[in-house]
C-alpha cells in the first residue's frame, strides 16, 4: 500500500506540475500547485526510505551520500535549466511545460521499478547475515 501512495504521489505530483504550467487561469494554476505540492510530499520521504531498505547497510552511507550529491545537482542544474528553455522558446510557462517531461519519466520509472523492490529488500537483508 505504501508503494502505491509513493508512486502515484510522485505521478500526481507531475501531472499536477505540468497543470500549472499549461492551464492559464490562476484559481486552476494553484489548485495545481497544492496538489503537486502534496503529492510530492507523499513521495519523496516514501523514496527515501525504500533507498534506505534497498542499499545494505554496509554501503548505506555511500548510498545516501550519492543520493544527496545527485538532488544537490539536479537541484542546481534546474533553475539553469528553466532560464536554458525559457530562452530557448521565449516563454517560462514552455519552459515548465519541457521540464515536466523529465519528471513524469520519473514517475514511470518508479513504477517500474516496483517490480524489483522486494527482491533487492532482500538481498539487502541478506547482505546483513
Amino acid at each position: 500500500m505504501a508503494g502505491d501512495r509513493r508512486r502515484l504521489g510522485l505521478l500526481v505530483g507531475a501531472l499536477a506540475l505540468t497543470g500549472v504550467a499549461l492551464l492559464l487561469v490562476l484559481p486552476v494554476q494553484l489548485l495545481c500547485l497544492a496538489v503537486a505540492s502534496g503529492g510530492f510530499l507523499v513521495a519523496i520521504p516514501n523514496l527515501t526510505a525504500a533507498a534506505a531498505d534497498v542499499v545494505p547497510a554496509a554501503r548505506r552511507g555511500l548510498g545516501f551520500a550519492l543520493l544527496q550529491f545527485l538532488l544537490s545537482l539536479a537541484g542546481s542544474a534546474g533553475p539553469l535549466l528553466v532560464g536554458a528553455f525559457s530562452d530557448a522558446t521565449g516563454s517560462l510557462r514552455w519552459a515548465y511545460a519541457i521540464l515536466a517531461v523529465p519528471l513524469l519519466a520519473g514517475a514511470l520509472l518508479a513504477f517500474r521499478g516496483r517490480a524489483s523492490l522486494e527482491d533487492d529488500r532482500g538481498t539487502a537483508l541478506r547482505a546483513l547475515q
